[in-house]
């Protein structure tokens, strides 16, 4: 009978667990103590931790999509870049055959003036000759 006034004893310490979540509820400086007992202080800072971490994604996802936007702008001016030096090297090989046909041209132009020349020439022999030679007439014809 012993053991049995000692089980009944013991009951009557023996609180039940809805008193104890009731006495929590009431007193929240009571279950932050039992709380840092049972978890200790670094399974407390999870959530900041956790907060923390959210905290820093968001700002790695907005620098993310900051730096596709640049990219994006980069890539568009890269490819308005090359239609520009498109552009250019076609306007270039335009002026290189342009040059090349000035050139054929002025090569035409000296022969012509060559040609110009030695036919000037031969037309002043000419006119030196006749002068000459209508002097000898003149001087001939008056005497």
């Amino acid at each position: 009978m012993r053991t049995q006034s000692f089980l009944e004893a013991l009951q009557d310490r023996i609180v039940d667990e809805k008193a104890i979540l009731r006495a929590l509820e009431k007193r929240a400086e009571v279950r932050e103590a039992i709380r840092r007992q049972i978890l200790h202080d670094e399974f407390l800072q999870l959530p900041e931790l956790v907060r923390q971490l959210i905290e820093a994604q968001q700002h790695n996802e907005a620098q993310l999509q900051e730096h596709n936007r640049l990219i994006r702008q980069l890539i568009e001016s890269q490819q308005r870049h090359e239609a520009i030096l498109q552009e250019h090297s076609r306007l270039l090989q335009q002026l290189i055959e342009s040059q090349q046909r000035h050139e054929a041209i002025l090569q035409e132009h000296s022969r012509l003036l060559q040609q110009l020349i030695e036919a000037s020439s031969g037309t002043r022999r000419f006119c030196k000759n006749t002068r000459a030679s209508c002097r000898s007439t003149v001087v001939c014809c008056s005497s």
